[in-house]
């Protein structure tokens, strides 16, 4: 209700809540100075108190009883339009959620291929929070890594598997080893931009490594792709993990991707979604739309 009613009655509704100018300061949000004057000046307007005031509290006075009983309707027809007004919003515009441990530059790519789009996208934990934010519409859709058994999903939420992301690796353009010799004397550098866990973002350094029998060798640095690019551009010691459709956006007289001949990497990514929101079927035309034409 927060359009078409005024501060003063919002402030009001609340205090009535509570009994308290301070109690209802904090759910505001604000100091109880300002809340005390809007209360006042709404007494004035009406002509009439509606509490009765004592130390730490208020108590709703007979006159209050009554004008809170008369907004009971407004409130009622308020809230229905703006579920309404909400409704129709929704129709064009959809959210996507994109779990957090989804590797970081997927993400940052995903984000900027639909940026222009009316998506709304927001970072949600699938290990807290599971299913129930698809389930109450908080997404119309999320977006992972990780695969899900259909059997363990709940009824209404259906998956949708992308075509999976072929990798590789990105290193100056001076280095003239092979594959294998730039896995053995590079160290990778593993982003932590996005915060979380580092083992769960670099998710797929890790499992390159390791598919190769190779050390652990990574680099965790706070920096975002422009300034991991930058840095192995500087210093051909370091090498990073990207999809190979990111080379196009990159330098070619600086940078070269290289991929491996006899064991590709990609990621597989899937969409969940809830089969009773129909945005659902316009953010996976979106992200398809965007990364294959």
């Amino acid at each position: 209700m927060q359009r078409f009613l005024s501060r003063k009655i919002r402030n009001f509704l609340v205090m009535a809540k509570v009994n308290s100018i301070s109690e209802a300061a904090k759910i505001l949000h604000i100091t109880p100075s300002p809340l005390g004057k809007s209360l006042y000046q709404l007494e004035c307007e009406l002509g009439f108190t509606l509490f009765d005031r004592y130390k730490n509290r208020l108590t709703l006075n007979e006159n209050g009883k009554a004008f809170l009983y008369s907004l009971q309707p407004v409130i009622r027809n308020i809230s229905s339009l703006e579920n309404n007004l909400t409704h129709h919003e929704r129709c064009n515009i959809v959210t996507l959620g994109i779990d957090k441990k989804h590797p970081p530059l997927i993400s940052d790519m995903l984000i900027s291929s639909i940026s222009d789009k009316q998506v709304v996208i927001k970072g949600v934990d699938l290990d807290i929070e599971g299913f129930d934010a698809i389930l109450n519409m908080d997404y119309d859709a999320v977006i992972s890594t990780h695969p899900c058994d259909m059997m363990l999903l709940p009824d209404d939420i259906k998956s949708y598997k992308l075509p999976s992301i072929n990798l590789g690796i990105l290193a100056a353009r001076n280095r003239i080893e092979s594959f294998n010799e730039i896995l053995h004397k590079c160290q990778f550098i593993a982003s932590t931009n996005m915060g979380g866990d580092e083992q769960a973002l670099n998710h797929y350094t890790l499992r390159l490594l390791k598919k190769f029998n190779l050390p652990l060798n990574l680099v965790y640095l706070p920096l975002d792709m422009l300034q991991i690019s930058k840095l192995i551009s500087c210093n051909n010691n370091y090498v990073t993990l990207i999809p190979e459709s990111h080379h196009s956006t990159l330098n070619s007289n600086k940078y070269k991707v290289i991929t491996p001949k006899t064991h590709p990497l990609a990621i597989d990514e899937y969409i969940y979604y809830n089969q009773n929101s129909v945005p659902s079927g316009t953010i996976i035309n979106h992200i398809l739309s965007s990364r294959y034409g």
